[in-house]
């Protein structure tokens, strides 16, 4: 993971990538908690996220939406 300021660090694997149009909802399963990110379809390609893949989350609190 990269160096940054934000507290909540996570790892876990790709379960589902889905396109919304503009962006990309990435489905991300962390010890069987799912966890889901939005992106826009050109960071989707720069990350080249798929299924199945080993991925480190990490994002501030307040970017945080409970579902």
């Amino acid at each position: 993971p990269q160096a940054s300021s934000a507290r909540n660090h996570f790892s876990g694997v790709v379960r589902d990538v889905g396109i919304m149009g503009a962006y990309a909802r990435v489905s991300v399963e962390v010890q069987g908690v799912p966890f889901v990110a939005l992106l826009t379809l050109p960071s989707l390609r720069e990350l080249a996220l798929d299924e199945g893949e080993f991925v480190h989350l990490t994002f501030k609190a307040f970017a945080v939406h409970l579902c």
